[in-house]
């Protein structure tokens, strides 16, 4: 019997054939996607929550991994954006925070359980179910992407480091929130609208094929300011994956 000051769980261990470890929560109060359990390292781990959460995990060290959910979020989400309602069949939650103790997470992905019915709603043509990742160095949000959004209305989410998630609903045109140094997907057949710094930098940009961009604040440039312009001394370094790229629109 595992105990944590927010819910009392049973735990069912088993080994895999291929050597991962499942963990099974099999009873707990209802609502509550809360544990905390332990990561042998180098070892994909499988985490069976009540209600149908499960979260597939690999660390760098043995580590206690913890989960908490939650109803709210502590900074406001980014414009266009609105918390979006999972766990239908155990208590709703709009995000959850993955903490581990040592090492770092080379490998997780998280499948909610489904949308509850007013979120479910929500998505209709035009709309997409999706998850940000807020950074605490950067104090923003960042878009995940690849988020699916699956027909027993889960979602599926690769996540690429421990820190807070939230879960959303926006526009398939809303400008995506995006840290400095992240590469973001482009493509040829539409214009992306992409945000950085919480909205200090606004790039719309699209390219001749598919491709990524990556843009960077810098503190200077060795460039000189054009004839007759000023420098606001702002400077940012934009760069494609694939160097021969042109950019179509930006």
């Amino acid at each position: 019997m595992a105990t944590n000051h927010l819910c009392a769980v049973a735990l069912l261990l088993c080994l895999l054939a291929n050597g991962a470890l499942c963990l099974d929560l099999l009873a707990g109060v209802a609502g509550s996607v809360t544990g905390s359990l332990t990561l042998k390292a180098n070892t994909e781990t499988t985490i069976n929550f009540v209600g149908g959460t499960k979260l597939v995990i690999t660390g760098t060290a043995d580590a206690t991994v913890k989960v908490t959910e939650t109803t709210k979020v502590a900074v406001a989400l980014p414009v266009g954006f609105k918390s979006f309602a999972v766990g239908a069949s155990v208590g709703a939650y709009s995000g959850l925070t993955i903490d581990v103790d040592a090492g770092t997470i080379t490998k997780a992905s998280l499948t909610t359980s489904a949308a509850d019915v007013t979120a479910a709603l929500s998505i209709t043509a035009g709309m997409q179910a999706a998850c940000l990742r807020f950074d605490a160095k950067a104090n923003s949000y960042t878009f995940i992407e690849g988020t699916k959004y699956n027909s027993d209305k889960t979602m599926t989410v690769d996540l690429p480091s421990a820190g807070f998630y939230a879960f959303v609903s926006a526009s398939l045109t809303v400008p995506i929130p995006t840290i400095y140094a992240q590469a973001r997907t482009t493509n040829s057949s539409s214009s992306t609208t992409i945000v950085y710094g919480g909205g200090e930098l606004e790039l719309g940009v699209q390219t001749t094929n598919d491709n990524s961009i990556t843009c960077t604040k810098k503190e200077q440039s060795d460039a000189a300011a054009p004839a007759d312009k000023a420098s606001i001394n702002i400077y940012f370094d934009i760069e494609l994956k694939t160097k021969e790229e042109k950019v179509k629109k930006g």
